[in-house]
C-alpha cells in the first residue's frame, strides 16, 4: 500500500454523506473525474485549514508521535462538540 495515500475508514452520519454521494452521482454525468475519494480529500483539506485558522493561529499543528487513540476521549461524554468522525488506518496489500 502506498504510504502517501493511506486507506482510512471512518463513520459518517448518513445525512452527511448521502448529499455528497448525490452530488457526485449528478456531477459524474458531465465529469468522470469527480470521485468520492477526491471530494472527501478536498473536504478534509478544507476542514484542516479551517481548524488551523480557528484553533491554531493559522499555523500547522505539531506532528503527532504515533497513531491516534481509538474511541471517545475520557471526560468527553455529554459535552457539546462538533460532529464526530472516527478515523483509523487500515493496512492492506494491493
Amino acid at each position: 500500500m502506498s504510504e502517501t495515500n493511506p486507506r482510512v475508514l471512518f463513520k459518517v452520519q448518513r445525512n452527511s454523506i448521502d448529499p455528497l454521494r448525490d452530488a457526485i452521482a449528478h456531477l459524474r454525468s458531465t465529469d468522470n473525474a469527480v470521485t468520492l475519494d477526491r471530494e472527501m480529500a478536498r473536504a478534509i483539506e478544507n476542514h484542516v485549514a479551517l481548524l488551523r485558522r480557528e484553533r491554531n493561529a493559522g499555523e500547522p499543528f505539531p506532528v503527532r508521535n504515533g497513531e491516534l487513540q481509538r474511541g471517545r476521549p475520557r471526560g468527553s461524554r455529554g459535552q457539546q462538540r462538533a460532529p464526530h468522525y472516527q478515523m483509523r488506518s487500515v493496512d492492506s496489500e494491493g
